[in-house]
């Protein structure tokens, strides 16, 4: 068995219960916590400095759990096994069930399917949708390695997955509640392919 793989249980154990963690996902080092659980997304907040009303993303770990919890991205659904995983993040309709937990997922949500990452293998066994925020204090630079973490924030965390990002570089952010789609912030999807991706958007 991988160590990776090994790790696995331990880890999800320490998210149940409210734990935070570092992850290096594909694009850089990521802060996260279960994004159903209102007292861990507040200490998640809270340690960053996150100004309020200044929303999380969400992991999801396939498409299948992402449209339960975002019912209104099914008609994108063909679309998006296109194009997810990768180093995107797209704005979508937020929904009354992760509006329950955080009340600006009620208009909208930054949907993230992380590509490939050492820490893909707790990814793909998520029982429920992570809340994810860049792994730095808010107002500064995201860092691009677990290794520049900051030790304050590393002494509030349950566990730092080991291994570093792929990418080095922060998610592609599009907004796709508009016709066209709107690029929001570069990042590590290579401009032109997004734009061969969108050229198919329904």
């Amino acid at each position: 068995m991988p160590p990776a793989i090994r790790l696995v249980p331990a880890a999800l154990a320490q998210l149940a219960e409210g734990g935070l963690a570092c992850l290096p996902v594909d694009t850089v080092p990521g802060l996260a916590c279960r994004a159903d659980l209102p007292q861990a997304l507040a200490t998640l907040k809270q340690i960053k400095g996150r100004p309020p009303g200044k929303s999380l993303s969400v992991a999801f770990r396939d498409l299948d759990q992402a449209v339960g919890w975002l019912p209104a991205i099914l008609p994108l659904r063909d679309w998006l096994e296109r194009v997810l995983p990768g180093p995107l993040t797209f704005v979508v309709p937020g929904s009354e069930a992760l509006g329950a937990f955080e009340p600006a997922w009620s208009e909208s949500v930054g949907l993230r399917l992380p590509g490939p990452s050492p820490c893909s293998a707790l990814l793909d066994g998520l029982p429920w949708p992570l809340a994810l925020s860049s792994a730095n204090i808010s107002g500064q630079s995201a860092i691009r390695w677990v290794r520049e973490l900051d030790a304050t924030l590393a002494g509030h965390l349950a566990f730092i997955w080991p291994g570093e990002s792929p990418l080095g570089r922060e998610s592609t952010v599009v907004d796709l509640r508009c016709r066209p789609p709107r690029l929001l912030r570069p990042g590590a999807m290579d401009a032109a392919r997004l734009d061969r991706l969108l050229e198919y958007f329904p």
